[in-house]
């Protein structure tokens, strides 16, 4: 289980977000799943109807609906907003991002609406369209489905994305810090009693992680021995040196990925990895997907 797939499960396991869902789905008259990063549901669907039940029940279009949700989960992150967009079915849905310690770690989906009026160019998250498959019992389950107005949902989405905010800060604060793997950095630690004495070390690695990193050049910044400063960084970030770093390079990593078409060699090279297998391996190691499948998903 990835890094991310476990701050979810904590999340929910700490906050009722199940009866949070079913409970606004129910008031709104919208379906609504809560999905991981990459689209696989982690809740119950909450009014989920009929019509949506029959195509996920198909192997071929439920493997377009999970694609649809990353996309648009995707998308509501980087965006850092709701993201409205059309499914594979020609429905409205949108994509709230559920964001912790700084980390997307899924999203919120509701909708299954039909649009009243223009679509006022909202995007298809796939180019795959099988509107064409609504045809005999499947069309009478489609004109039953909830229509509204594009305003309507707009606020809808507002209105889920600041409730979903609220509830999220109030649940993470009573979150216990648990230690994961290759997460050095996920709880604020700067109120730590040995934080002050390993900052300019923390801000020259911050300025210059595409450099080559020395321990002996960090340990001289906060004056103090190569091997206090391993034992001090360990007690403080809860993780060693190199795992710190790679952190910090596979976000910077992950931005160019999103942000530019550079191929995989370059963006390796380019926050700090000399051998782009090792970062290929690194890669996959915090995202559970190599940084070519990572692009793929942003373009399914």
């Amino acid at each position: 289980m990835s890094e991310r797939s476990l701050l979810l499960k904590q999340l929910f396991e700490v906050g009722d977000f199940q009866k949070l869902q079913d409970k606004v789905a129910f008031a709104t008259n919208i379906a609504m799943i809560t999905v991981d990063f990459t689209g696989r549901p982690v809740s119950k669907h909450s009014s989920c109807n009929e019509f949506c039940k029959r195509v996920r029940s198909d192997k071929k279009l439920s493997e377009y609906c999970q694609k649809c949700d990353s996309r648009g989960g995707l998308e509501a992150a980087r965006i850092s907003q709701p993201y409205i967009y059309i499914c594979h079915m020609g429905l409205v849905d949108f994509a709230i991002p559920v964001v912790l310690n700084d980390t997307y770690v899924g999203a919120v989906m509701a909708g299954q609406i039909r649009i009243k009026g223009q679509t006022d160019g909202l995007e298809r998250v796939t180019n795959i369209q099988n509107e064409h498959k609504i045809e005999g019992a499947l069309k009478s389950l489609y004109q039953a489905l909830p229509s509204m107005s594009l305003d309507r949902i707009k606020s809808l989405s507002d209105m889920i994305f600041y409730l979903y905010n609220y509830f999220i800060k109030e649940v993470s604060e009573k979150m216990p810090f648990t230690k994961y793997e290759n997460t050095p950095d996920q709880k604020d630690l700067s109120a730590h009693k040995n934080a002050p004495t390993l900052q300019k070390a923390i801000d020259y690695v911050k300025e210059n992680f595409h450099k080559e990193i020395r321990l002996e050049t960090l340990a001289a910044l906060c004056e103090i021995s190569p091997s206090y400063f391993s034992k001090l960084f360990k007690k403080v970030y809860r993780c060693n040196l190199s795992s710190f770093v790679n952190s910090l390079r596979i976000e910077k990593a992950k931005a160019l990925i999103i942000k530019t078409n550079k191929n995989i060699v370059d963006v390796a090279y380019e926050v700090g990895f000399e051998d782009c297998g090792y970062f290929i391996k690194i890669f996959k190691s915090f995202l559970g997907v190599t940084p070519n499948k990572y692009r793929e998903s942003l373009q399914a």
